[in-house]
């Protein structure tokens, strides 16, 4: 269901299974968030500007950081970024980046500039929680996916990878 602006709105950072090889996306909940071509409101995926930077690699520990900025109220000027192994690979905020925004946001892949989000109506709508999850649709009967986490950190400013060594799981 699309957040109707004093109850929730959502952010998330996943596989996209689409492509091939998987890559990372946003997959999120706000305000005037676009519905699907059924007319139902998904959450909308957020391609990451950087493809080659945002492959999924497997059985590899990467350092995965995101901002999340919520919108003034009234205004549509909320911005996620994300950063794989200290690379930025994607910053959606009003006005860029420019790509075709349908339920799916795709970079460079059009003229629309991205309209920014408005993630709440309410001042006192906040971050209030972080869910470390996987989610995945091509998961095989018998087969078992798992992802390990490991060193989490909430900061109010970009901190950068740490340096902690080359780690295998």
């Amino acid at each position: 269901l699309r957040p109707r602006g004093k109850d929730n709105s959502t952010v998330s950072f996943e596989p996209y299974q689409r492509t091939s090889p998987p890559r990372h996306e946003f997959y999120n909940y706000w305000l005037d968030m676009k519905a699907g071509g059924d007319g139902k409101h998904y959450g909308n995926v957020l391609l990451m500007e950087d493809p080659q930077s945002s492959v999924i690699v497997y059985d590899e520990w990467i350092a995965v950081e995101i901002m999340v900025r919520l919108n003034t109220v009234g205004k549509t000027d909320g911005e996620v970024a994300a950063w794989v192994n200290g690379k930025k690979v994607a910053h959606y905020k009003p006005g860029s980046p420019i790509g075709r925004h349908m339920s799916t946001f795709t970079p460079g892949a059009g003229s629309d500039p991205f309209p920014g989000i408005d993630f709440r109506t309410d001042p006192a709508l906040a971050v209030n929680f972080i869910e470390l999850e996987l989610y995945s649709s091509s998961t095989e009967e018998g087969q078992t996916t798992q992802i390990m986490y490991d060193d989490v950190v909430v900061a109010r400013r970009y901190i950068g990878p740490l340096t902690v060594g080359k780690r295998k799981p």
